[in-house]
């Protein structure tokens, strides 16, 4: 499970005071591609080969900052069904919007 920071605009340079003003939302996702990632590392090839594959992740609706705030710390969860994917933020596990 994997923390998604969905950026809002662009952030090149930015002072770390600054840096969250840039980040739009929050969100889970679910990384499909670890066998892909350790057969490039086995190969001696670039691990983020196997990061570039169409829908090999689960995503949890992004949950705005504006409304949960800015994560300092807590635990991403995912919970998924056949019929229905839902996140929860890692702030103070605020149900991502659906």
């Amino acid at each position: 499970m994997e923390l998604v920071v969905a950026m809002g605009e662009a952030a090149f340079q930015v002072p770390a005071e600054r840096a969250l003003d840039r980040v739009f939302g929050y969100a889970c996702r679910l990384d499909m591609t670890r066998d892909l990632q350790l057969a490039a590392r086995e190969q001696r090839r670039p691990w983020d080969l196997g990061k570039g594959v169409e829908q090999s992740a689960v995503l949890s609706p992004i949950a705005a900052a504006s409304d949960i705030g800015h994560p300092a710390a807590g635990r991403i969860e995912h919970e998924s069904t056949a019929s229905s994917v839902t996140g929860r933020s890692v702030a103070a596990h605020t149900p991502c919007p659906r």
